[in-house]
């Protein structure tokens, strides 16, 4: 609960032209608001509130109550669960609701400006009402003073309507009135509000001849168009009532636009010539001038029509994509090509595809390019209804591409029509000549645009687990940073997809639960879904600058996203580094020692990524291979070093024994390796504020803090089974590690028979199940592994209190064979708890921010959905047993990250499913 004092705030009417003049002027934001009220006499509503955001939607429903008619009010608000809506949601509709979207515009005071929407036809209380500004003290400026500071500003003060009698009339609660359309419901609602926030919309078109069809019964009616067009007419075209059936693309054009989408752009795909085939009997189209303004050979008539409509009538901007012919092995090149262009200007949830109109065969392989880009579809049948086919991510078959390949990239294909010469052709296997067909005697062209989907598999073929592009998309933006912000999302792709991922090829220690490239994409992903979940502005570092950083014109909130997201993919490349320097310069080479690995693999990452300053320096981890790429001296100038100063901290820290915090008490002095490495376990807060502190920038050091919590936490989610890959491979995995062990210990008492016994261990190992469990088993299993964790760990004791020997006495070749057999025999056994874990998590993702506006309440809840990965052994107390203990180490990650959000303590809570696996 929180006591508020009553608003201080004017209410001024617009009209579209001074609504539209002010957004034009003023930069601002907006988020999409419905708002539910329960009853007329309660003031209490269920809100949702909607942000279109680069990585998807930020929604968030809150429930919120107010005291009436005081001074000083009381105000409980709150978040509200899935679960409480789900029951809620057939209520919904007979509340009084308002739909709109605010444009925020000023913090102080505080500016904004209502559009009120009218999904469906829904009517308010106030039919008329559009546009409503409210502008509330907040701060300095007070309410005598709005007119004045609004009109220093630049606002078209003369344009407005203020709100003086009928104050109460236009408050929300009195303009909601209930959702009386019966053929919508509020998930209807929401995907128009959604829709509305997506922005400007490109509708790509395929244009076929129902506009001029004497079929029609609205014939007379294109008549009359026709005479206005000729005779070019357009304020009269302007004026005409022309009805939404006149044509299958104005009638599929209104129908889209109902749902809610801002269209501003139609891509109108035609079939030339403008007059028609050879021998057309309309006489009215064959006498029109060459000068005619909307004349244009590569156009259609009806296309012409189309376009003049759509720009005059419906104030459209309209490009014409010509096909010159309809042969549908000519139409993939054709269409597609377009389909690119239009898309590199276009995010790709801005851009919808008709294809009712025109020749089947080209709505057809326009739906199949639909299809593969993950891009929105829809055809509208003779009935009117309009059907869409959501975006999916279907892709091309691989393996056959796999087996084509080689001979593709051999094809003598002429450059500038792609075609073969039968000479070629007669040479090639029966599965790649079919999909050739004859232009004449001695031509032929592939049916499908080969070039374009070999370059598609190429790049699937580089990265078959792609680049987290979901997460990369907050470089996305359209604004005056967008050219300087793309390079940073250029730049990272680069290095993910030629250099950071390709760094796991031949992990160092493949026994380990999988750690390479599908690791840091399930971490961006996972990082992606949690902006959604909290919104942009929890997830940055509160108050972070709005300014740049240096002179590199980079706004430090992309800089925030750059060091986070680099560090997301080079933190653990230590594991591949083996090469480990002492801080008396000294080197000590671990690649024998696997446990040395795993527990200095952050620093080895922060060594790894300092090796470009080596004079034999062979990766230069950041260092793009093309000579002509984007590199990060070409970024941030002087500020590269500072850049990978931020990235090295970040990474060294996601560890939990390392605090960030300066009173985080942690047991980093009880790990045997920090004291026998020397490992510098300042608390990141206290390097940063210290002389030795590498980063010098005040807000640099804040964005590191907030990363490396970030990194701390989301690093620690990752448990989910595919770190096990499959259920076969996790089989295979666990016969191999048995195999190994039980060779390595072999191995050993051969080469080293008066020393240590192992075996006990080797018993222990002997009675791992690698085959299909059942209960017994199981729980004999988990016993069976807690005592082999233990033999092991004495084991690595023994290993690291030789190398502790060895350093102290100042020799640093630890090249025993003795000890890296030990070591790895260790290391192995310890892998069969790990891979049991990892195996009963199918996925795991945030899904609500659960938070009050109680000024006691200290915690705020962040709601992850943890769904069981449901193998042969169902629903077992030992199942359930590992799954606590995941719940534990997560919630230590996020206890040893500290985060805040909302200026409060955030905490973990976990809603449970299961889901079958299948190989």
């Amino acid at each position: 609960m929180k006591v508020i004092s009553r608003e201080v705030e004017k209410k001024y009417l617009l009209n579209e032209s001074t609504f539209n003049k002010i957004l034009q002027s003023k930069k601002h934001s907006k988020v999409g608001i419905v708002q539910w009220y329960i009853n007329d006499e309660e003031d209490a509503r269920y809100r949702l509130t909607l942000k279109k955001l680069p990585t998807g939607f930020f929604q968030e429903w809150t429930y919120t109550s107010k005291s009436s008619d005081l001074e000083e009010r009381e105000e409980k608000e709150r978040s509200v669960s899935p679960q409480e809506i789900a029951e809620k949601w057939d209520l919904l509709k007979s509340f009084k609701m308002v739909a709109k979207i605010r444009y925020v515009l000023e913090k102080d005071p505080e500016v904004v400006i209502d559009e009120f929407l009218k999904p469906f036809g829904h009517q308010l209380a106030v039919k008329d009402l559009e546009y409503l500004m409210e502008v509330e003290e907040k701060g300095e400026v007070k309410k005598k003073d709005f007119y004045e500071y609004l009109k220093a500003n630049n606002y078209p003060v003369e344009d407005f309507i203020e709100v003086n009698d009928d104050f109460e009339k236009y408050k929300n609660k009195n303009l909601a009135a209930k959702f009386e359309v019966k053929d919508n419901s509020v998930f209807d609602i929401i995907e128009f509000l959604k829709n509305r926030l997506k922005g400007d919309i490109t509708l790509v078109i395929t244009q076929g001849r129902s506009l001029s069809s004497d079929r029609s019964k609205f014939y007379n009616t294109y008549k009359e168009l026709k005479e206005l067009f000729i005779n070019e007419e357009y304020e009269k075209i302007k004026a005409f009532d022309i009805p939404s059936v006149l044509s299958a693309e104005i009638e599929t054009y209104d129908l889209i636009k109902d749902m809610g989408y801002n269209i501003k752009n139609i891509v109108l795909f035609t079939l030339h010539p403008f007059f028609g085939k050879a021998g057309s009997e309309n006489k009215d189209i064959n006498s029109i001038d060459k000068n005619h303004d909307y004349y244009d050979e590569n156009n259609s008539w009806e296309g012409a029509m189309l376009k003049c409509i759509f720009e005059k009538k419906y104030n459209l901007n309209v490009e014409i994509a010509p096909l010159e012919n309809d042969l549908s092995r000519n139409l993939f090149d054709l269409s597609w090509s377009k389909l690119d262009d239009v898309l590199s200007k276009n995010f790709k949830d801005q851009l919808i595809i008709d294809v009712t109109g025109g020749k089947k065969n080209v709505g057809l392989v326009i739906a199949i390019y639909s299809l593969f880009k993950n891009i929105p579809f829809y055809y509208k049948y003779e009935n009117g209804n309009l059907e869409e086919f959501p975006a999916f991510g279907l892709d091309w078959d691989y393996d056959y591409f796999d087996n084509i390949y080689s001979v593709v990239k051999t094809l003598n294909l002429n450059e500038n029509d792609n075609t073969l010469d039968i000479k070629d052709f007669l040479n090639l296997p029966e599965e790649i000549a079919n999909v050739f067909s004859f232009i004449d005697s001695y031509q032929l062209k592939p049916f499908y645009p080969l070039t374009k989907i070999l370059s598609d598999y190429e790049e699937k073929r580089e990265l078959p687990f792609g680049v987290g592009k979901n997460l990369l998309d907050v470089f996305e933006v359209d604004d005056v940073n967008k050219e300087k912000t793309r390079k940073l999302k250029e730049y990272i792709e680069n290095m993910i997809t030629t250099k950071w991922s390709k760094q796991w090829i031949g992990d160092l220690i493949p026994e380990t639960v999988e750690h390479s490239q599908r690791h840091s994409k399930r971490l961006m992903d996972f990082t992606a879904s949690l902006i959604n979940v909290l919104s942009e502005e929890k997830f940055l570092p509160e108050g972070i600058s709005d300014g740049y950083y240096g002179d590199t014109g980079i706004k430090y909130k992309y800089v925030f996203y750059f060091i986070l997201i680099l560090a997301l993919n080079v933190h653990d490349l230590g594991h591949t580094y083996s090469k480990f320097k002492l801080n008396n310069g000294n080197f000590v080479y671990l690649d024998k020692y696997p446990s040395l690995v795993r527990d200095l693999h952050n620093e080895l990452s922060v060594q790894f990524i300092d090796e470009y300053k080596s004079e034999d320096s062979i990766f230069n981890i950041f260092e793009p291979i093309g000579e002509n790429d984007v590199d990060l001296k070409k970024l941030f100038g002087d500020k590269k070093e500072e850049i990978l100063e931020a990235v090295k901290l970040i990474s060294k820290y996601h560890r939990g024994y390392l605090p960030i915090d300066i009173d985080k008490d942690r047991e980093s002095k009880s790990k045997e390796y920090v004291k026998i490495f020397e490992i510098d376990i300042t608390p990141l807060e206290k390097l940063l504020e210290s002389e030795r502190s590498p980063i010098k920038d005040e807000e640099l050091k804040k964005l590191v803090i907030h990363a490396a919590r970030l990194l701390k936490f989301i690093d620690g989610t990752d448990v989910q089974a595919d770190r096990v890959v499959t259920n076969s491979y996790h089989s295979a995995r666990l016969k191999r590690t048995k195999f190994e062990i039980l060779s390595l210990i072999d191995k050993y008492e051969l080469n080293f028979p008066n020393s240590l016994n192992l075996k006990d261990l080797q018993e222990l190992v002997k009675g791992v199940e690698v085959g299909p469990v059942n209960v017994v088993k199981e729980k004999n299993s988990r016993d069976l592994f807690d005592e082999i964790k233990d033999k092991s760990q004495a084991l690595e004791t023994q290993v690291y209190e030789y190398i502790k020997k060895q350093i102290s006495n100042g020799k640093y070749s630890i090249n025993n064979p003795e000890m890296e057999l030990l070591d790895t025999i260790a290391f192995k056994s310890l892998q069969f708890e790990h891979f049991e874990k990892h195996r009963n998590i199918a996925a795991i993702y945030p899904s609500w921010l659960e938070w009050n506006n109680d000024e006691r309440s200290e915690k705020v809840f962040l709601h992850l959905n943890l769904i069981e990965n449901v193998t042969n052994n169902d629903d077992t107390e030992l199942k359930a047993q590992v799954i606590e203990e995941i719940k534990k180490d997560i919630e230590k990650e996020l206890e040893g990250a500290k985060l805040r959000i909302m200026g409060k303590s955030l905490k973990l809570s976990f809603d449970k499913k299961a889901v079958r696996s299948y190989d």
